[in-house]
């Protein structure tokens, strides 16, 4: 660091400023490139005891170089899992919100006062004290809201992986009804696109679950994994179900056939079911896993009952002559698929709340 004493640039970047925001920067961006939060407010020390800065402004160079120095963290998260990003993010958040609490009592109060006279004649000292002040301040004051730190890293690095596979299997539920209106290529060939996708993950996810289930881990850890490992499964199945909904939706299409006013009615309404099922079990979290399964339970139940009632429906329209025999078909393979969706989301519910788990807890 000795060539930074002959370096009128460096001296001016950290001593010359009138908005503590550029001396914030100034500490950031300095701390950040030599990776080193010592070194920095080390050097820091050192330009106050020569007259180069004052306390009152270094102070702010020094929170710059608390948030500068989670570069170190952000460089060894690279390549890492989103958890170890996560982390980093959290490190970065913590000094990022220590900065804001610590800008306006240093601005309006009497704190840089305060701690200058615990040393009047040691400025070193001083920086050194509001440094330590700085992170057991900041420490105190957010421990009560580490679970919500926690939560906003997730939020802003969510694992997608599961709950995607599920949103994709919605999204191609929902557009074979669309197709059904519409017959839109456009439709057909974002369906198969997702069902590429669903197939894809799964086979990621199997593999991975596989090579982690190889390591030696606590009975909880491995009744984790088998749930996670079923409900992808589960989520594939229920993306088949919903190509097969499609594909005879498209046949009905083919041979010029239409499902009838009252048939078109009764699918939309096992539609609204399973999407808001599926909708109930994505935005899950960890507290309320169970009553979700209450949830699909009884939308389950409402699924089995509506597919009987739905059927006699399409027969009775049929005897009256409402119907050909082929749309009758059609339609019954139809409702089956809807009950077997309903029955994976069953599925998927039960393994969750068994390993209290929700699609967005596990980073796969």
């Amino acid at each position: 660091m000795a060539p930074l004493r002959e370096s009128q640039g460096f001296i001016a970047m950290m001593t010359t400023f009138e908005n503590p925001v550029l001396g914030i920067l100034a500490g950031a961006a300095f701390t950040a490139v030599i990776q080193s939060s010592s070194a920095s407010v080390g050097i820091l020390q050192t330009l106050a005891t020569s007259g180069l800065i004052g306390f009152n402004s270094a102070v702010f160079v020094l929170f710059g170089q608390n948030i500068g120095t989670c570069i170190t963290a952000v460089l060894a998260s690279i390549g890492t899992n989103k958890n170890a990003k996560r982390a980093t993010l959290i490190h970065l958040l913590f000094n990022i919100l220590g900065t804001l609490i610590f800008i306006p009592l240093c601005l309006m109060s009497p704190l840089t006062d305060w701690i200058a006279s615990w040393t009047p004649e040691n400025v070193s000292a001083q920086i050194a004290n509001m440094h330590t002040l700085f992170n057991i301040t900041t420490t105190i004051v957010l421990v009560p809201f580490g679970l919500h730190l926690a939560a906003l890293a997730h939020k802003i690095l969510p694992g997608k992986e599961t709950s995607r596979m599920l949103e994709l299997a919605r999204t191609n539920i929902n557009l074979a009804l669309q197709y059904n209106e519409t017959h839109d290529s456009n439709i057909k060939a974002t369906i198969e696109s997702n069902e590429e996708c669903l197939d894809y993950l799964n086979a990621e996810l199997t593999r991975y679950i596989s090579k982690v289930g190889a390591i030696e881990m606590s009975k909880d850890d491995a009744k984790t994994l088998s749930s996670l490992f079923k409900v992808t499964g589960d989520i594939e199945r229920i993306g088949d179900h919903a190509l097969n909904i499609f594909e005879y939706l498209e046949m009905l299409q083919q041979h010029g056939l239409k499902l009838s006013k009252p048939a078109l009615d009764e699918i939309k309404q096992m539609q609204g079911i399973l999407v808001e099922s599926m909708e109930l079990i994505i935005n899950s979290n960890a507290n309320n896993v169970d009553f979700v399964l209450d949830a699909i339970t009884k939308f389950e139940a409402t699924m089995d009952e509506l597919t009987d009632t739905f059927r006699q429906n399409q027969l009775d329209r049929l005897n009256a002559g409402q119907i050909d025999p082929e749309t009758c078909v059609i339609y019954s393979e139809i409702l089956i698929n809807f009950e077997r969706v309903s029955d994976h989301l069953q599925n998927i519910a039960e393994d969750c709340s068994r390993a209290h788990l929700t699609l967005n807890t596990y980073d796969l």
